[in-house]
């Protein structure tokens, strides 16, 4: 869209405001600034009852024995909207309050190249596989998990589960 907002007299060279464009102008740029107000900053926005609920497990296998030991991990987030340290944090935070070594493994939550992993760290005795369990209410999706996916066995040391998709608003907090 375009305005003129002077306008010259052919006859006089005489250069006037052009009121009308003036003021649709103004009014364009009015409605631009309330869409730019109603815009919330960039984030992952978690809703109560609709994406909170972030439910993983790892899973212990074991040649000698035929039995499978696992351990489940529900984490609740509050309803609200996080930048990737502000989920990273809340995430561990809930893994500590869980228990962060179960069975022998030690979980943690990491983020990186725009990704968040599910680290689990093992005995070279122990053989794992990671998994993102689906929920009704899942925060994996909302930080690029898809559900149900299953990262492999390992013998001990490391086994990173890495999100499918990056986060949408990979927001770092400024520090």
């Amino acid at each position: 869209m375009r305005f003129r907002l002077h306008t010259k007299s052919a006859s006089s060279g005489q250069v006037k405001r052009n009121e009308t464009a003036i003021a649709a102008l103004s009014s364009q740029v009015d409605a631009l600034q309330v869409d730019v107000d109603a815009i919330s900053p960039g984030g992952i926005e978690i809703t109560t009852g609709v994406n909170d609920t972030l439910m993983f497990q790892h899973v212990i296998t074991s040649a000698a024995s035929p039995n499978v030991i696992s351990y489940m991990y529900t984490i609740v987030l509050a309803g609200q909207r996080y930048t990737t340290d502000e989920m990273l944090t809340a995430i561990n935070a809930a893994i500590v309050t869980a228990g962060s070594v179960q069975n022998a493994i030690t979980t943690t939550m990491a983020f990186s190249g725009d990704r968040f992993i599910i680290r689990c760290t093992a005995d070279t005795s122990v053989v794992f596989t990671i998994q993102v369990v689906q929920g009704s209410a899942s925060a994996a999706e909302s930080i690029g998990f898809v559900q149900n996916r299953i990262q492999q066995g390992s013998t001990g040391g490391d086994l990173d589960l890495v999100a499918t998709n990056t986060v949408l608003f990979a927001i770092r907090d400024a520090t």
